[in-house]
């Protein structure tokens, strides 16, 4: 990994990276002991899988490197700034807030969002960030919002790239992995209501998958989808002030409506009657999913059966 700052090298020992420098460096970091600290070198950037990638972005005096793993659903990011300035302890902490806080907003952005509470609330909570300037300034520095601001580019820059190699954004698929639905559950709710029919199950079942994954190339489809999904977790969250339908109410019609719009989509008229019956029977997943997303997801498989079953 080259480091285009003078006198600092790093190197791997054990799974850690080590960023060694020939002069003690004045460092804030989130771990024991580098509290405003001198240290010629630290660790960090650890992985759990041999091929964690780990990003480096530099420019005008300023090195980041970023790493993030993704490990039982949790994110944990990990964030070293270099910095080749003198820097006072002020300065410092509002660099590692501008870090803490782009690690939260680019997070969001891409969706790299794990599902425990503390994600959800400030963003990726598993994280080990590192600040380290060439020493400690004598003298208070004046505020300087431009450098923030050119650091939180470059950190959002180079955490985008992490999040990228870990696959986000993610693809309609993955996205809805996230929320239990396979492509091998989708398929088994399929086949489930499939009677009369002389065709070779097997056959059927290659049949579905193939218009499945061709519907989901549908930007339409696609967005019905994120839209169900979308709202499925407003509901979840109670984001939205005197709505709760954790009951599921009969008033409540909007998710039929975007069950028959999917199946509409993608197989017009017809597959309107066969959404019924999933949304009557729920077979397989479509009986675990919330009020929301079963109507959306039914459609979706409904869509897909008429139109593999078209004349």
């Amino acid at each position: 990994m080259e480091i285009n700052m003078n006198g600092i090298k790093t190197y791997e020992k054990n799974n850690g990276l080590i960023i060694e420098s020939e002069v003690p460096l004045y460092i804030l970091a989130n771990r024991e002991n580098y509290d405003f600290k001198y240290a010629t070198k630290f660790d960090n950037h650890y992985y759990n899988t041999p091929d964690l990638e780990r990003i480096v972005v530099q420019r005008n005096g300023i090195v980041i490197i970023s790493s993030v793993e993704k490990i039982q659903n949790k994110f944990f990011t990990n964030i070293s700034v270099l910095l080749d300035v003198e820097l006072d302890n002020l300065t410092l902490m509002n660099i590692f807030r501008t870090v803490t806080e782009t690690i939260s907003t680019t997070s969001w952005d891409t969706d790299a969002i794990g599902k425990d509470k503390l994600d959800n609330e400030l963003g990726n909570f598993y994280n080990t960030i590192f600040i380290a300037c060439k020493s400690k300034s004598d003298v208070p520095l004046p505020f300087d919002i431009s450098l923030f601001y050119e650091i939180k580019e470059l950190v959002d820059e180079a955490l985008r790239k992490s999040l990228n190699a870990l696959g986000y954004p993610r693809n309609i698929i993955k996205y809805m992995e996230d929320i239990g639905v396979t492509l091998e559950n989708m398929e088994d709710a399929a086949m489930e209501l499939v009677v009369g029919v002389d065709e070779d199950e097997k056959i059927i079942r290659e049949k579905f998958r193939k218009q499945l994954l061709h519907s989901l190339e549908d930007i339409n489809v696609i967005s019905y989808l994120v839209a169900a999904i979308r709202l499925e977790e407003d509901y979840e969250h109670y984001r939205i002030r005197e709505v709760n339908v954790d009951d599921d109410p009969a008033y409540l019609y909007m998710d039929e409506i975007m069950g028959m719009a999917i199946a509409n989509q993608i197989a017009g008229t017809k597959a309107i009657f066969n959404f019924k019956l999933y949304d009557e029977k729920k077979p397989g997943i479509l009986s675990v999913l919330g009020p929301s997303v079963d109507d959306i997801i039914g459609g979706l498989i409904a869509g897909c059966m008429s139109k593999i079953f078209e004349p």
